[in-house]
């Protein structure tokens, strides 16, 4: 914008500027008066003056990364807030199927903004030009399978319940705009301050909008513990129940600290919910995350209303 700005001073008045801005496709008007330019959008253009972060972003590390994607941890250098930046890796930026599978994520993540439990994103990228795919989140340090695992032994039956709730309440969400994620794992979900937020909707899909064709074939169908055994078979079998499937065995090691098995000891009161959730056969897994939801619910209920019982 400066550039502009001073670009502006060489031409005879602002129409014949404005004229030079729309001849080249540039997507801005200018008005000048008394020395100072503001500027507007032409119809059809988004405003890419507010993308102000990347300029002061300082890169820290890497700290994950995924089949195609990774994430680095930045800091700003005027506020010292933290930050995350998942990005395409770079020997995928000519694939067609990742960029169509990241672009997909950054839409899908910006169709659920505004839930509690869903990680937000600033300054979503996708430029063909420049071959820069990225966004950014906010820097949570720790994920789900590292905090059950550390703190396993100090864990309340409440707290437990709390957690898992928060995530059923993210998936409903996405399911009621008609998206699954079919990646879900306590890796892709993370914790801070109690509050917990589900991220890598990268396999996530968008029934409503999407063209999902070809995603099918390519790497990474989801963390194998967790994932439907139809959508092992093929990505594109997965459905509402396939995320369900994986809602069964999240709950399962959000309980007990351990990875999913099939015989799910130590679950008690909610071994029938759990076997239900993860059967072989989706059409005998619950009819949607509503009805999951609710059979969860009273389970929880029952089982603090027992909790306070034995307390007093």
């Amino acid at each position: 914008m400066d550039a502009l700005a001073i670009l502006l001073s060489e031409f005879r008045d602002e129409e014949d500027f404005n004229k030079f801005l729309e001849t080249n496709n540039l997507g801005y008007l200018a008005e000048y008066y008394n020395g100072h330019v503001t500027w507007s959008c032409q119809d059809g253009t988004q405003d890419q003056s507010d993308l102000y972060l990347r300029t002061e972003l300082e890169p820290i590390k890497l700290i994950g990364e995924g089949y195609f994607a990774e994430v680095h941890k930045f800091k700003h250098k005027s506020s010292g807030k933290e930050y995350a930046m998942k990005k395409l890796k770079s020997k995928f930026k000519n694939n067609l199927v990742y960029k169509r599978r990241f672009a997909r994520e950054i839409k899908i993540l910006e169709k659920l903004q505004g839930h509690t439990n869903i990680i937000s994103i600033e300054e979503p990228i996708y430029d063909e030009r420049d071959k820069v795919y990225s966004y950014l989140m906010p820097y949570i340090k720790e994920n789900l399978f590292n905090y059950i695992q550390k703190n396993n032994n100090t864990l309340s039956e409440k707290l437990r319940i709390d957690i898992f709730y928060q995530v059923i309440k993210a998936i409903g969400y996405a399911h009621s705009l008609n998206i699954l994620h079919r990646d879900l794992s306590p890796r892709n979900i993370l914790i801070e301050n109690g509050n917990v937020f589900v991220s890598d909707f990268g396999l996530g899909k968008d029934f409503s909008r999407l063209n999902t064709r070809g995603y099918s074939t390519v790497e990474g169908y989801g963390a194998y513990p967790y994932i439907a055994p139809e959508q092992i078979k093929q990505l594109d079998n997965a459905s509402e129940q396939s995320d369900i499937y994986s809602l069964g065995r999240l709950l399962y090691f959000i309980l007990t600290g351990r990875e999913p098995v099939h015989n799910y000891i130590g679950v008690d009161k909610f071994y029938s919910l759990i076997v239900t959730a993860t059967s072989e056969e989706p059409n005998h897994r619950h009819a949607n995350t509503t009805i999951f939801e609710e059979e969860f619910n009273k389970i929880a209920m029952q089982s603090q209303t027992n909790i306070s019982k034995t307390v007093r």
